[in-house]
């Protein structure tokens, strides 16, 4: 996707009401990826908090911006503890209970927890299900947003399962991927 069009995507979901929005690109560690941040920063302020994935050296740069952690740097990070004061956001991408151990550990905000269904994006990935999913979710005193192969028509479902709700990219993109 080009930037524009993300930056276009991104206008239209602030405007549709969105109001937690995460820049994740498969370059997040570029350059290119920090100036996009630095545009998306000025369409979320005010609208929306924005959540971003990259190197934690950049957390000076983006003061206002909540930070979610891949389950690399999770796991690299989790021992210096939490990389910024409470009040400012942070999360992180988990796959099973140790990932869900060394978050809570930090004093994360929220988790998302993947893939519960198979996925376009990740073939081939082993998913959770329903039932694991629940029980990961059991132990957890943070709440959870289920993600792999969701959408908003599974919301209920992860309700019923103890999450807080589901996150997405293709089922929450404007007109889709």
């Amino acid at each position: 996707m080009e930037p524009g069009e993300l930056i276009s995507g991104v206008r239209k979901a602030v405007e549709a009401g969105i109001r937690l929005i995460q820049l994740r690109a498969p370059n997040m560690f570029s350059p290119e990826y920090r100036d996009l941040a630095i545009d998306i920063q000025g369409l979320c302020a005010g609208k929306a908090q924005l959540m971003l994935k990259g190197p934690l050296e950049w957390l000076g740069d983006f003061p206002a911006a909540g930070w979610h952690l891949t389950s690399a740097q999770l796991r690299k990070y989790a021992s210096a503890g939490r990389p910024f004061p409470e009040g400012r956001l942070l999360a992180a991408s988990c796959h099973d209970a140790e990932e869900l151990a060394l978050a809570a550990s930090m004093g994360v905000e929220f988790v998302t927890l993947s893939p519960v269904q198979p996925t376009e994006s990740h073939p081939g990935e082993p998913a959770l299900g329903w039932d694991k999913a629940a029980e990961l979710i059991a132990g957890f005193n943070q709440p959870v947003y289920l993600l792999g192969g969701l959408g908003p028509q599974q919301a209920e479902q992860a309700w019923e399962h103890g999450a807080q709700g589901v996150a997405g990219i293709r089922a929450f993109w404007p007109g889709g991927l």
